[in-house]
This record gives structure tokens, C-alpha cells and sequence, in this order.
């Protein structure tokens, strides 16, 4: 089965010339590792009967590692530090001041230049991060969706609905059983 799984990889990878492998942001060799692991977990449940799902599947996973934000952000050291930063405390409290801090700007020069080099506000990172999380633990888990909410860094499971519903396009709880 691993070895199915991974020709597929191989067939989507080069017939996408839209993810380069180049994208994975710095520090993160595991990430393809990671997805492989996933999806083999996935396969092994029957959930995806069929190679157009497993590449949907593929595809969803491929977007938090590989996104627009994380290519121009390469250009910044300043920028992956804060990326950075956001990544390992997106379960807590995130403040623009402690963000700023650990990437070695002010607060108003960091807004700015990030985003000016990713096309998003911090804040909006932030909640990508939470989001992509979420959705994981959403697939993975048998969590109550208000535990993942708050352990994903959301104070209110009504926003942390609200938001992933604006952002997936359908409820947490259709996410859960697609």
C-alpha cells in the first residue's frame, strides 16, 4: 500500500508545477514525512476509496507547508522568525508585541513588513496556523470540537466556528465526516 501511496505522490508532484518541492519553509524536512504518515493513516481507515480523493486529501495537507505566504517570506529572515514564533505558540495567547520581540522589530515595523511581503496581516496568519490545526485534530481525533477550538488557541468556540466555517467553507462538524 505504502508504495501505491507514494507513485501517487511521485505522479501528483510532477504533473504539479504549482508546488515545488523548493516551498517547504526552512527547518521543516519533516513536513513531507509527516504528510506521507497521514495519508498512510488515512488510506489504512478506507477513507479515501479512490485516487481523486487521495489527491484531494494530498492537496489539503500540501497547503499548510507550502503556501504563497511561506515563498515570499523567504526573501525575510525577519518574516520566518515571526512565522516561526506563531507556529510553536499558536496554542496560546499570541501578542504582536511578544511576535515583534522574537523576530527583532517594533510592533508597527513588523505589520507592516509582513504584510507587505505576504499579502496578510499577522493577526490573519495567526489564524490560518489555528485553523489548519484545528482541522487536523478535526480528521485525526475523536475530540470534542470545543476542545479543539480552545486547544488551538481560540477563547470562543461561536468564533472558532464562525472562522472555520468562513474559512474551510463548511461547519467544523462537515469537516469532520466529509
Amino acid at each position: 500500500m505504502e508504495q501505491i501511496l507514494l507513485s501517487q505522490i511521485g505522479k501528483f508532484l510532477s504533473l504539479s508545477h504549482q508546488i515545488p518541492l523548493m516551498s517547504y519553509p526552512e527547518g521543516r524536512p519533516e513536513a513531507l514525512s509527516v504528510i506521507l504518515s497521514r495519508l498512510i493513516k488515512l488510506v489504512s481507515k478506507e477513507e479515501l476509496s479512490s485516487v481523486s480523493r487521495f489527491l484531494s486529501a494530498f492537496n489539503d495537507l500540501l497547503s499548510g507547508y507550502m503556501s504563497e505566504e511561506n515563498l515570499l517570506a523567504k526573501q525575510d529572515k525577519r518574516i520566518r522568525k515571526a512565522q516561526e514564533f506563531i507556529k510553536k505558540n499558536y496554542d496560546k495567547p499570541v501578542k504582536l508585541s511578544d511576535v515583534a520581540k522574537y523576530a527583532g522589530l517594533s510592533a508597527g515595523a513588523l505589520s507592516r513588513l509582513f504584510r507587505e511581503k505576504t499579502g496578510k496581516t499577522i493577526m490573519d496568519y495567526l489564524i490560518n496556523v489555528r485553523i489548519e490545526h484545528s482541522a487536523i485534530r478535526l480528521r485525526e481525533t475523536d475530540d470534542l470540537i470545543s476542545e479543539i477550538a480552545f486547544s488551538c488557541g481560540f477563547n470562543s468556540v461561536s468564533y472558532f466556528c464562525a472562522t472555520f466555517r468562513e474559512k474551510m467553507k463548511m461547519s467544523p462538524g462537515k469537516w469532520r465526516k466529509p
